[in-house]
C-alpha cells in the first residue's frame, strides 16, 4: 500500500503527516519532496519511518477525505465498513447524515477493479446510503441483512392507541463492487480481486446466503423452516471492553438520555470502557471480510469507530487500515486490535 505522489501534483492532493500519537496534521508537499528526489509513490512505512509506527497503530485519527487522498490508486482488496447511517442516533451530531459522494469515489480510487465495498445501513436509510455508493461509480451486487431479536420500538404511543413506530430487527448492509478491468477472470489473475469467497464463508456445508441472523430464539423460531444460514449474535459487554483494561469505567448513556439513567433496570447499564454507541460484534465482521478480501489481502475501513472491523481483520489475517475522526474512539480501536493482534494467527 503506498501514498500518492503528493509533491508531483500539489494543486491536486493536500499532504498530511503522520504524528506520534496517530493524529494526522497538513504539511508542505516540499518536505517530502526534500525526503526524496524520485517520483515514485511514498510507502507507509517511508512516511512514518521516525515516527510511532503506522502499520502497527492500524487506525489513523484524522478526517478519512484527507487520509483517502493521501493514498494511492488501486491499493486497497477490499473496504468494510459501518458508516454513520444518518438516522442521528442516540441525537449524536457524527449521524445527521449518510456519508456524501466524495467519500465515496475516494474509496473506489483506492481500491482495487473488482474489490468490494460491505457497508452497514439503517432500514430507512438504505436507499440513501446504497445510491450515493453507486453514484460514486460501483456495482450494487445485492443487499445483506443482518436479522437480530433484541431491539425495542422507537417513536411515541399517540392518543388514540396508535404508535409512530415500530421494533427494529435487522440492518441492511449494502454490497457493492468495483468495476473490473477487462473479463472477470484477467481481473482475479491480475489484482486476485472480483470474486466473493464462498468457500471460507459456508454454513456448514450449505452456500452462503445474503441473510445473517443473531441466533436469537425469536429468530430461530421464525426460520425454523429456512435453509441454516450464518448466526451471530450482539455483542457481548466483554467483547465489547476486550483490551480495554486500563480504561476508565464510565457513564456514557448509551440510550440516548441526557442524564444519567436511575431506575431498577436500567441504573449503571451505562457505564462502559468502550464509549461508541454501536458496536458490530467481531464475528460478524470477521465473516464479512472473508467473504470480500483475498488471502493477504488489506481491508479499509474509513468509519473505524472502536475497531470491530480492524480486530476481526487482525484475526482472521488480514492486514488492516482504519481511519476515524474522533479521537475518543480511536485510541479505543487501537487499544483493542492490538489486543486482537496478540492473538491472531
Amino acid at each position: 500500500m503506498f501514498l500518492r505522489n503528493t509533491w508531483a501534483q500539489p494543486a491536486k492532493v493536500r499532504v498530511y503527516k503522520i504524528a506520534m500519537d496517530g493524529t494526522v496534521t497538513k504539511s508542505k508537499a516540499a518536505r517530502l519532496a526534500e525526503k526524496s528526489a524520485s517520483k515514485r509513490p511514498i510507502s507507509v512505512a517511508e512516511l512514518s519511518e521516525s515516527t510511532k509506527s503506522f502499520s502497527d497503530e492500524k487506525v489513523i485519527c484524522g478526517d478519512n477525505l484527507a487520509l483517502l487522498a493521501a493514498l494511492e490508486d488501486n491499493s486497497i482488496d477490499s473496504c468494510v465498513t459501518d458508516p454513520p447511517y444518518g438516522i442521528e442516533i442516540l441525537n449524536k451530531d457524527w449521524d445527521k447524515g449518510v456519508p456524501g459522494i466524495e467519500c465515496w469515489k475516494e474509496v473506489l480510487r483506492v481500491l482495487k477493479p473488482g474489490g468490494y465495498v460491505v457497508a452497514f445501513s439503517a432500514a430507512r436509510t438504505y436507499h440513501e446510503t446504497a445510491m450515493v455508493i453507486q453514484q460514486a461509480g460501483f456495482e450494487i451486487r445485492t443487499s445483506l441483512i443482518w436479522i437480530y431479536g433484541t431491539g425495542f420500538p422507537h417513536g411515541c404511543r399517540l392518543k388514540d392507541g396508535s404508535h409512530t413506530g415500530l421494533k427494529p430487527a435487522h440492518e441492511p448492509i449494502v454490497l457493492a463492487r468495483k468495476p473490473h478491468e477487462g473479463s472477470i477472470h484477467k481481473n482475479l489473475a491480475k489484482w486476485k480481486t472480483g470474486g466473493l469467497n464462498v468457500e471460507a464463508c459456508r454454513v456448514g456445508t450449505r452456500w452462503p446466503a445474503n441473510v445473517m441472523h443473531d441466533g436469537s430464539d425469536e429468530v430461530e423460531a421464525s426460520l425454523e423452516q429456512a435453509p441454516p444460514i450464518f448466526y451471530c449474535a450482539k455483542v457481548s459487554k466483554n467483547e465489547r471492553e476486550h483490551g480495554l483494561d486500563d480504561f476508565p469505567l464510565k457513564q456514557y448513556n448509551h440510550d440516548g438520555r441526557k442524564a444519567a439513567a436511575n431506575n431498577p433496570n436500567q441504573r449503571h447499564n451505562s457505564r462502559s470502557r468502550n464509549p461508541h454507541p454501536t458496536v458490530k460484534p467481531v464475528r460478524l465482521m470477521e465473516w464479512l471480510c472473508k467473504l470480500v478480501t483475498p488471502s493477504g489481502g488489506t481491508i479499509l475501513d474509513p468509519f473505524a469507530g472502536s475497531g470491530s472491523t480492524g480486530v476481526a481483520a487482525v484475526r482472521c489475517g488480514f492486514s488492516f487500515l482504519g481511519m476515524e475522526i474522533k479521537s475518543e474512539f480511536a485510541e479505543v480501536a487501537r487499544a483493542k486490535i492490538k489486543a486482537a493482534s496478540s492473538l491472531a494467527p
